[in-house]
């Protein structure tokens, strides 16, 4: 008796037909069993293409918007065997190879969901924070981002007050509405230290 066998789209494994599987179910039949048919269904490195807003023709400089998942700072996010990883990385290894320990995938754009290839470019962090400065993102104060709830003037106000022995860490935090850890961040100049000199 001959039974009929496939090979699995996944695995490459030959498997046959079950006595109980009827002739319509094993013509839909693809993967040897439910784990493999659940593999199938996760993404690929190469999936990074299907979701990305590919431009042709003339546009073809402009930004290739990430349209699945993204992080709150707006990088695109793909998930793969259960790993995140950044859209435009992927992206950048699929078509410049390995990127070298230590550097960082980086946009000449400045739009963090934006994949095209010919926006990204590898650079050390110092590269990445200059052209951060010189683009004006950089966050300073209240004028830049939201979750930045002190002013240059209020941060050196902060350390003319605690140098002077006046008032406690935690006495400054109440007074400026932070916490006492933020408050020695700037006291100890760990932090905002674009204002020490």
């Amino acid at each position: 008796m001959n039974i009929p066998s496939k090979i699995c789209l996944m695995c490459g494994t030959i498997f046959y037909k079950r006595n109980n599987c009827s002739k319509q179910k094993w013509n839909n039949t693809k993967y040897c069993s439910i784990i493999c048919k659940y593999q199938s269904k996760r993404n690929k490195p190469q999936d990074v293409w299907k979701k990305i807003d590919i431009k042709s023709g003339d546009d073809w400089w402009r930004c290739w918007e990430w349209l699945g998942s993204k992080y709150k700072d707006g990088y695109g996010r793909i998930k793969i065997n259960q790993l995140s990883y950044l859209a435009h990385r992927l992206v950048y290894e699929q078509i410049y190879g390995n990127i070298p320990i230590g550097l960082y995938v980086c946009h000449t754009c400045n739009n963090p969901s934006c994949c095209n290839p010919n926006h990204l470019y590898g650079g050390t962090s110092k590269d990445n924070m200059n052209q951060k400065v010189r683009e004006g993102r950089q966050a300073k104060g209240k004028q830049c981002f939201s979750n930045v709830k002190l002013t240059d003037e209020e941060v050196l106000k902060i350390r003319r007050l605690y140098s002077i022995k006046e008032y406690t860490q935690r006495k400054l935090g109440e007074i400026f509405g932070v916490c006492q850890a933020e408050i020695s961040m700037i006291v100890n100049n760990k932090k905002w230290k674009y204002l020490l000199g």
